[in-house]
């Protein structure tokens, strides 16, 4: 038997509320690419495309969350998709 055995912290952060050290990171970090624009911006432009894209990408995954792929290996084919017909025939 692997049961919690420790104790229950009611006083804990309630819930769906942020960190307070990883709000102040977000915070630290948005403030570190607002106050250096410029200069990001004029680095940025002086690389290839490929590699301006790749960084873009890469600041990107700070600033917006990443979805997580979703599994559907209980789900049969033919019950996951339902194709959507709409007759617009009647459509004026």
């Amino acid at each position: 038997m692997s049961g919690f055995k420790g104790v229950i912290n009611k006083e804990g952060r309630t819930l769906g509320s942020q960190n307070k050290v990883t709000t102040k990171v977000k915070e630290s970090f948005s403030l570190l690419l607002e106050n250096n624009l410029d200069s990001l911006q004029s680095d940025l432009d002086s690389l290839k495309p490929v590699e301006r894209l790749k960084i873009i990408i890469e600041i990107t995954g700070f600033l917006i969350p990443k979805m997580k792929a979703i599994d559907v290996s209980g789900i049969h084919e033919r019950e996951a998709v339902q194709p959507l017909i709409i007759d617009m025939s009647k459509w004026k």
